[in-house]
């Protein structure tokens, strides 16, 4: 990667499940070895006494920081059609467990089943440097895992006066010497106990009965004439957190034939890539708004056509489409915008100043983006 532009963005982020000290000691004995190997190649014992000394000293404290560290694997997914690189990690469950419904149903649900995604969006990569970018996410992951990164800044992101997110970028020092630098969304996420989680869904299927949703986006998959349709629905809870989950269409039912868990899979690869052919689009009044379809078609490997339809609803955006940030991106190179003040704030420890910037995008979208930096003064 070196000097090349990574973005990851973390769907879900996955808290620790039960492991017993045993095991614990097994996992780090495992990363050791991947990290011994890769440091034999690169001859600097120095650094990695330093790196199996702290992972040592985690494993015989485990019991007491209630820490785990867990094994990600990482694959290379392919390159897009906009030239950049996607590698992914194997996909993972946030949280399986049940709630109590107002009828006193019990009702089993599982939250996540996402992995994580990185995009290298700049360069050229042969499979020599696609292999060493691979492990080199996997050895970033147990790194992040206990939080051996610096931070280097912060960007808060609004649409039209709607805040989207916080994205990090963090630098890290491998094994062999080397650093590499990535932009993070959402890895600084407070972890939700089990039970809150519970009450969550619990609270969030009462909502969904009252009809208090605002559904974002609308995702149809035709096969054979069958439509399995996802909604990505916003909840607003009664502390006043916003949560955004994904879930079928109750009123449309269940299709008799979908795709199995492979095609589905194959499928979510090929719609990060850009793989699909696409038909056209189209508006649909739905839940009380206009939708703004896009369709294409996808042939899997095993020759299965599916046709994919996702809809915005129109009027005020309050997100950004993967256009709308490659215009964002290039307004920013550009310098094209309009400074509106800054701030400080304390991100991680540190004391950063903040300078809040206006874009104006082609279709009049306002974003203003606050980027974060440590504070010269406080260093």
């Amino acid at each position: 990667m070196n000097s090349q532009e990574v973005e990851e963005f973390l769907k879900r982020v996955v808290p620790p499940g039960y492991e017993s000290g045993e095991h614990r000691c097994q996992l780090r004995g495992q990363l050791l070895s991947e990290l011994e190997a890769r440091h034999a190649r690169a001859a600097i014992r120095p650094k990695w006494k330093t790196v199996a000394l702290l992972l040592g000293l985690l494993c015989g404290a485990a019991a007491a920081a209630e820490l785990v560290i867990q094994v990600h694997r990482y694959y290379f997914e392919g390159r897009a059609s906009d030239g950049s690189y996607h590698f992914a990690s194997e996909p993972e469950t946030v949280y399986r467990g049940s709630y109590v419904d107002e009828n006193g149903t019990r009702q089993e649900v599982a939250v996540g089943g996402a992995s994580r995604t990185v995009v290298v969006r700049e360069g050229d990569l042969d499979p020599a440097g696609i292999e060493q970018t691979r492990q080199d996410l996997e050895e970033i992951d147990a790194l992040r895992q206990i939080d051996a990164r610096e931070l280097l800044s912060v960007t808060d992101t609004e649409v039209n006066g709607n805040f989207i997110g916080r994205a990090f970028a963090f630098k890290y020092v491998l094994a062999d010497g080397r650093t590499q630098t990535l932009g993070e969304a959402g890895f600084d996420r407070p972890r939700v106990s089990e039970v809150r989680m519970e009450q969550d869904q619990q609270e969030i299927a009462q909502l969904r009965r009252r009809g208090q949703r605002e559904v974002t986006t609308i995702i149809d998959t035709d096969l054979d004439g069958q439509i399995d349709r996802t909604l990505i629905c916003r909840y607003t809870l009664s502390d006043g957190r916003e949560v955004t989950v994904g879930e079928s269409d109750q009123e449309l039912g269940t299709p008799a034939i979908r795709l199995t868990s492979e095609q589905q899979q194959e499928l979510s690869r090929l719609v990060s890539l850009k793989e699909g052919e696409l038909l056209g689009s189209r508006e649909t009044q739905m839940f009380g708004k206009t939708f703004t379809f896009q369709e294409y078609l996808f042939r899997l490997s095993d020759g299965t056509v599916v046709t994919r339809s996702e809809g915005k609803p129109q009027g005020l955006k309050t997100n950004l489409t993967d256009t709308d940030w490659k215009e964002l991106r290039e307004l920013r190179k550009a310098g094209a915008s309009e400074t509106l003040g800054t701030y400080q704030e304390e991100v991680r420890g540190k004391l950063l100043k903040f300078s809040r910037v206006r874009y104006i995008l082609s279709d009049g979208t306002e974003v203003i983006q606050s980027d974060g930096e440590p504070d010269s003064k406080s260093r």
